[in-house]
């Protein structure tokens, strides 16, 4: 996901952004939740971060995305100048009320939480590197991958059926790190 701008320390804060307002979002989620990169509208030349929430009766939902390479949110206009504003916890808050899920207390010992505290450590400590963070073998993703199996989730586990349940986090096109949902 290169940068479709001349400005890559912008797309990589908006990146960081992403994860944190996700860390914070999911934090607040006491049902079955998955974190995708989506690339609609198709050809454009960027992702977005997305939410996807399973229902009690197996079907997935969409609840919301982040442009991470330009400006808004499917929920919020602005979303990244809201998040300076008024911090990465009250937009989450305010992206759960808009897509019609509400927990207003954080739920304790929440995987995906763990996995995007994760992140947004991984990214504070590589904030100033040309980093990575996305799909493995997503487009614009490392090269050089690390020797590790991917992961296969039969098809009603997964939500999404363009990238699998790994997070490749890298750095000038080498993979340093891989996590699993």
């Amino acid at each position: 996901m290169p940068p479709r701008d001349d400005n890559p320390a912008q797309f990589r804060e908006n990146v960081y952004k992403s994860w944190l307002v996700m860390s914070h979002v999911v934090r607040h989620l006491d049902r079955d939740c998955f974190i995708v990169h989506t690339d609609t509208p198709e050809g454009v030349g960027y992702d977005n971060l997305a939410l996807v929430i399973r229902h009690s009766d197996g079907t997935f939902d969409l609840k919301f995305s982040m442009n991470r390479n330009g400006f808004n949110s499917t929920v919020i206009r602005g979303i990244w100048e809201q998040v300076d504003q008024r911090g990465a916890e009250s937009v989450a808050l305010e992206l759960l009320r808009g897509c019609g899920v509400s927990n207003p207390e954080p739920v304790e010992d929440n995987r995906v939480s763990a996995l995007c505290d994760e992140v947004v450590a991984w990214i504070q400590d590589h904030h100033d590197q040309d980093f990575y963070v996305g799909p493995v073998r997503w487009w614009g993703s490392c090269q050089e991958l690390l020797d590790i199996s991917m992961e296969r989730y039969p098809n009603d586990d997964w939500p999404y059926d363009r990238h699998g349940p790994e997070i490749s986090l890298g750095n000038r096109g080498l993979e340093q790190l891989r996590l699993k949902f």
